[in-house]
């Protein structure tokens, strides 16, 4: 493939996926998260621009289920985990490899297990 096809087609590719983000709080800022606990220690947060996140408060840790889909929303999430309590987060598990599932794993600390 010739140079200047290949930099108009990943220039188009970026743009489009910046466009579906349109709205959708890329920066954060449009993001309204909510925090509810559905059951002792467990907790789920919603309004992430996208799907739920789940976490459980262990007398180990804390363990999420799914990161958001930017790292924006993985540091929101990290955040209301620490207004719940101050254990630390020491695992995350994937539901599945989708990007709304897993791109805000960036938003989380270094040494959390996947």
């Amino acid at each position: 493939m010739k140079q200047p096809l290949f930099k108009i087609i990943s220039a188009v590719l970026a743009l489009s996926f910046l466009l579906m983000y349109t709205g959708t709080g890329l920066s954060g800022q449009d993001i309204k998260p909510e925090v509810q606990e559905v059951a002792k220690n467990l907790y789920m947060v919603s309004g992430l621009s996208g799907g739920n996140v789940a976490f459980l408060v262990t007398g180990e840790g804390v363990l999420v289920v799914d990161s958001g889909s930017l790292p924006v929303i993985g540091k929101i999430v990290v955040d209301k985990v620490k207004e719940k309590t101050d254990k630390p987060i020491t695992h995350v598990i994937f539901t599945h490899y989708h990007y709304d599932h897993t791109y805000g794993i960036n938003g989380f600390p270094e040494n959390v297990k996947i």
